[in-house]
């Protein structure tokens, strides 16, 4: 699905098959127009700065440029040797860069559509272009046989910086507290940590047998807790890269991983439809709550590290701590048929559930009443979900997409494109400025 909201918020775009274009009133949902454009199938769409032309990269090599308001097409722009796959405007809308399958990005005039430059240096085949919110830069992301982003010079279109790493799809992505790492987990059963400064990777944590599929670091960023694939999960020293203990007892899949808010505790999720609750110091196991009856996808503290919340495909249940005994339950109900993720926000007020009925459910935790249903998700399932660290906002992970929700407002304010696959996990820097979506496509954007 290729989707772009104007730079107003007030029209949306997306691919309707065949070729066609869909232009939506983003308020309203009703139609405006439809675009009918020769190429087979839309991969891309992206508006220019002033809202009045939409670019689109279609399957038959051409990228093209549409009017908005009569819906007539403006320019072809024809030097692609296969599909086009992304596209993007400069800030002041004087350039585009698209790129394809190919080795190469494209930039364009945007005026005359005259190829502009071309920005040489991918081994394979290019997902995703954006242009900083300066426009003096351009990073262009490879696809999994890449394995590399490459930051360019938008003005003089010469290569400024490769960043290597990812070898497969990444699943797994924690900020540090202080915002200065960012862990992200990979299908090579790798962790790797990365200096947000210098986008470069300061360490690779080896231990797991497995693909990751979340991690967490303490409060103090001292330690780092990862989930696998492999039946464990385990912490590591931040500073040394050292594995600190393996946590074995799990019968199945460990989905995530969640410190108490001292810090001493570390709470796993499992398939198995078990919680259990781990000393940090020593590694030690210490309770299972059992109560879920099918596989356990998330578990969060409330801030006053006395309450836990678990989500499974049933529902979610609220756990006190100290007992180890079940307080509360959330069912589903007709509201959401199967549960996959929880997010909860920073004051421990309010819980984000995404799951399955493209839809997401804020509950009221205090009250165990549900607040509101947010729906318009183009995707089933939904994986993930983050709240802002001031609470104003949550991020969704739809499909390719992240769409980010005024929680005061309840309206989608902002959609977050350039993954070529499903976005996995998302997390908010501690200030709230930067936000790190990680996708099977083996990619980590900020």
């Amino acid at each position: 699905v290729a989707l772009a909201f104007s730079p107003n918020s007030r029209m949306l775009a997306s691919n309707g098959g065949k070729g066609a274009i869909h232009l939506w009133d983003a308020e309203t949902g009703d139609l405006l127009k439809t675009i009918a454009s020769e190429s087979d199938d839309v991969y891309c769409l992206a508006f220019s700065p002033d809202g009045k032309t939409l670019a689109s990269g279609e399957d038959d090599e051409t990228a093209r440029l549409w009017d908005v308001q009569t819906g007539q097409l403006k320019a072809e722009m024809e030097e692609h040797s296969d599909a086009v796959t992304s596209i993007a405007y400069s800030p002041d809308g004087r350039y585009i860069v698209s790129t394809g399958n190919g080795k190469a990005a494209r930039i364009w005039n945007a005026h005359t559509c005259q190829l502009r430059s071309q920005l040489i240096g991918h081994v394979h085949g290019i997902d995703a272009a954006a242009y900083s919110p300066d426009g003096r830069t351009i990073v262009t992301g490879g696809g999994r046989y890449d394995g590399t982003f490459r930051v360019w010079d938008a003005y003089m279109f010469s290569e400024k910086r490769v960043i290597k790493g990812h070898t497969a799809a990444v699943d797994a992505l924690a900020y540090s507290p202080d915002g200065k790492i960012i862990a992200s987990g990979h299908w090579d059963d790798a962790i790797r940590l990365w200096d947000v400064q210098s986008r470069s990777i300061q360490k690779t944590l080896l231990g797991h047998k497995a693909d990751l599929e979340r991690a967490a670091f303490s409060p103090d960023g001292r330690t780092l807790a990862s989930a696998s694939y492999d039946q464990t999960a385990r912490l590591w020293d931040v500073q040394t890269g050292r594995e600190k203990a393996v946590l074995n007892g799990h019968d199945g899949f460990v989905n995530d991983a969640a410190f108490s808010p001292s810090g001493k505790t570390v709470a796993t999720a499992s398939n198995d439809h078990t919680v259990r609750l781990w000393d940090v110091q020593t590694g030690r196991h210490q309770k299972t709550l059992k109560g879920h009856d099918g596989s356990v996808s998330s578990a969060v503290y409330l801030p006053d590290g006395q309450t836990l919340i678990s989500a499974s495909g049933e529902g979610v249940l609220l756990w006190d701590v100290p007992s180890g005994s079940q307080a509360a339950a959330l069912k589903k109900s007709k509201e959401m048929e199967r549960v996959f993720r929880a997010a909860l926000s920073p004051d421990g007020r309010l819980l984000a559930v995404v799951g399955t009925e493209r839809a997401a459910c804020l509950w009221d935790v205090r009250r165990r009443q549900l607040v509101r249903r947010y729906e318009g998700f183009t995707e089933e399932l939904l994986y993930c979900a983050a709240f802002a660290p001031d609470g104003a906002l949550i991020a969704i992970g739809d499909g390719k997409v992240v769409r980010v929700l005024d929680v005061q407002t309840d309206k989608f304010v902002m959609t977050l494109e350039g993954h070529s696959d499903s976005v996995n996990d998302l997390a908010f820097s501690p200030d709230g400025q930067t936000l790190a979506s990680d996708c099977h496509d083996g990619t980590v954007l900020l």
